[in-house]
Formats: C-alpha cells, structure tokens, sequence
C-alpha cells in the first residue's frame, strides 16, 4: 500500500488590526512624503528632518502601546537591531563631556527618529506577509525614482524650488529635490540595484517594465550628478553582488548547467566593467579633475579633514569629542596648513566627509567599532538572505554595500533623504533576517 502524503498547512499570518493598518498606512505616507518635503517655515535642511524626529518616534510609540495593551508577543532582537540601539547608546555616552549638549541633542534626536522608523518597518515586516514588505519596498524604489525624474527636469532647466546658488554644485546636475547632487546620488545607488534585482525577479510583465525603465531613468541622473565616488561604489558593488550570484547559482545548480552560468556571469561582468568605466570617466570629466583629485582643492580639504579627524580621535580614544562636535572641536585640532587655507579662503569642512572617521573623532573607539559592527550585520544578514529571497537579496545586499563603500567619502547617512531610507531599509533587512530566524526555530 502507497502511503499518503501529508499536507502541511503553513499558518497564514495573522491579519493587521485597524491601529496595525493605521500606523502602516502613515508610515508608507511618511516614507513618500517626507523625501519630497520642502517648507520655508523651517531652516533649510530641517524641514525634512523635523518630520523624521516627530512621525518616527510617533509611529514608534504608537505600535509600542498598542502591543502592549493588546499584550502581543514582541519580536525578539537580533544582531542588527541590537546595534542599531547600541549606536542610540553610544551616542548618549559621547555626550557625558560635551562641550555643547544641545549640538549632540539635535543629532541625537534624528537618530532616535530613523530608529522610531527602523523599528517599525521591523515590525511590520516580521508579519510573515509578503505583501507588506513589498509595498514598503515599493514606495521606496518609486520615490528614488521620482527624485531622478526631478533631477532630469532639473538637467534639462526646468526647476520649480528656490534653491540656494551653488557653485560647486549647479542644478543642472540634479539636485532634485535635497539640494545637492550628490546625496541624490547617495539615494540612486542605494536603490538601484534593488530596482534591478526586483524587475528580474517579479512575475508581472508591467512591474517589470516599470521598474527597467526606473532603473534607466536613474542610471541617467546619476550619469551627470558628477558623483564619482557614488559612481564608483555602485559599479564596484555591482560587480561583487554579480559575483555573490555566480556563487549562489553555482552551488545550486547541476554540473550541465555550469558551463551556461559561468557565460552568462562573464557577459555581466563585462558589461559592468564597460559601464562603470564610462561612467566613472564622464563624471570625472564633468568635475574637470584628475584621477584621484590630487590638483582639485576640494579633494585636499577631505584629506586634512581626514587627518584632523583621526588626531581628534587619537586625543580622546574613549568616547569622543562628542556626537556632532566635529565643527565646533575640529579647529582646536588643525595643523599648520589648515590655519592657513581657513585664513586666505575663510572656509572650513563642516564634517569630514567620512562616516567612520567622524564617528571615531565624536564616539571615540566605541562610536567607530558600533558603526563597522552595524555595517556588517546589515550584510551578513542581507548575504544569510539570498538562500531564500534569491535576487531581492542580492539586490539589498548590492545596495547597502554601495552605500557603505559610498559613505568611505561622504556623510550621506546624516542627510535626511538618504538617511531615512537607509534607515529603512536596514529594518526590512532585520526583519526578514528576524522572521527567517524564528521559521527555523518553529520548524
């Protein structure tokens, strides 16, 4: 006699209540509005930002009493989410011999508001329902790609917001809607390869074409931003995920099916390194600059900005100078050459134009290893993904590695836009991370 199969009922998941479809409803409203908010009522650059550290922590709190009043079972941390709260810590430590609290207070609290809203999507995506995690996805990639449309309009002259004029940086380089060219970048190469990886995965015909032609239409506002470094890490990125896939489909794949994969990943490689060549050379011919910047002056000021950071944090190894006192502290720690370039041109770098080396000069040791400690997690997490979500995986594993490599030059991660969206994306990636944890455990 046959046996009989059993059926496995997988549990469905469990239906938001009205406050659950509340608070995700505003926060797909948040991630679409806020990029493109832009008041005069505020100071430049905090309009953005004061809805950041006001609907986060709102939308944070909100779902934090509602599951406790409905005495829901909350999800266990893993190794991301628990960094992402060390880093809230490590930035309250730096603080204990601040020269000016209400300076580290104001970054402390954009970063209490990208947690309020990391944590959310969190939430939301341990639902075990895939429709919640690709419409936040979704609005994410559509408003990148509305950036880059605007930044085309903007290439071309058409532009309706007053920005300010800067030389360094013209409109017609897309700025679109965060004042600069390259945190528009920041945003582009952050979620291109995810528009890619998403249109060659997704069984929709209109889906697809839709998120080719948002692939297309970014690659061309990111062709003439003039970020070359963004440009750089997006094609170096591309490159290593197309790597992690050769590894992934040769592992699973039989032995006739080698000879085509391993084709088929020299194509793409090839491609890729064309396309990065030319590109990496338009925006260095648009920037008018040698290889490495060595005859630009802006590329000058990074490396003493660089040098004054790393002798900031040679003088305070523990905590810091301070969450956010670069700018007030960093004069104290100038050589010679620095004095003299602030004297004749009366200009100074705010910030050191280098994620990790702020965060050492302002948390000292703690504040830079925390930082590397979330960067990893946020791709070994997102790598631990590929065996089950394939090319969505690889997408955000691409995108976050292009960020990291991207922030080696910039301050992207302290720019609301870019920020935000990072912010968020790293909650998908603990999330499933999370949820994928917790199938394993259930068996």
């Amino acid at each position: 006699m046959s046996k009989k199969k059993k059926k496995v009922n997988t549990p469905k998941p469990p239906k938001p209540s009205r406050v659950e479809n509340g608070i995700y409803g505003l926060l797909l409203f948040a991630l679409s509005a806020i990029p493109v908010c832009i008041t005069e009522m505020l100071d430049i650059g905090e309009d953005k930002w004061f809805l950041i550290r006001t609907v986060g922590p709102l939308l944070a709190v909100s779902l934090a009493i509602h599951c406790l009043t409905k005495h829901l079972k909350l999800p266990r941390l893993d190794p991301l989410a628990v960094c992402s709260i060390g880093w809230i810590g490590v930035m309250l430590l730096s603080m204990i011999d601040a020269h000016n609290l209400g300076v580290s207070l104001v970054v402390l609290t954009r970063q209490i508001g990208l947690l309020g809203f990391f944590f959310v999507v969190r939430y939301f995506v341990l639902q075990r329902s895939d429709t919640l995690t690709m419409n936040i996805l979704y609005v994410l990639v559509f408003m990148v790609f509305l950036t880059a449309v605007y930044g085309v309009f903007q290439h071309f002259g058409y532009d309706y917001i007053d920005w300010e004029i800067n030389d360094e940086v013209p409109i017609d380089r897309g700025v679109s809607f965060m004042g600069h060219a390259t945190f528009a970048a920041s945003l582009l190469i952050m979620f291109l390869p995810i528009a890619f990886c998403l249109a060659l995965s997704i069984p929709s015909k209109m889906i697809r074409i839709g998120l080719f032609a948002a692939c297309l239409t970014m690659l061309y506002h990111l062709s003439f931003s003039g970020a070359r470094v963004a440009t750089v890490a997006l094609f170096l990125s591309a490159g290593i995920g197309i790597c992690v896939w050769i590894f992934t489909k040769l592992r699973d794949s039989e032995a006739e099916n080698i000879r085509s994969i391993r084709r088929t990943a020299l194509v793409a490689l090839v491609i890729c390194a064309v396309m990065g060549s030319g590109f990496a050379y338009h925006a260095w011919q648009l920037k008018g600059s040698d290889l490495f910047g060595l005859t630009e002056g802006g590329m000058a000021q990074r490396i003493y900005a660089w040098d004054t950071a790393n002798r900031m944090f040679q003088a305070n190894p523990f905590n810091g100078v301070g969450v956010g006192h670069y700018e007030i502290i960093s004069p104290e720690y100038w050589n010679v050459v620095e004095s003299s370039r602030f004297v004749q041109f009366q200009r100074m770098l705010y910030q050191p134009h280098n994620d990790y080396l702020e965060a050492a000069a302002e948390m000292g040791i703690l504040g830079v290893m925390c930082l590397l400690a979330l960067v990893t997690f946020a791709l070994t997490q997102s790598f631990a993904l590929i065996t089950k979500y394939k090319l969505l995986a690889i997408g955000m594993f691409t995108g976050i590695l292009a960020s990291c490599i991207d922030s080696f030059f910039i301050f992207s991660w302290q720019t609301a836009e870019p920020g935000l969206y990072f912010w968020t994306l790293l909650g998908i990636v603990s999330g499933l991370y999370a949820r994928a944890q917790e199938e394993v455990v259930d068996g």
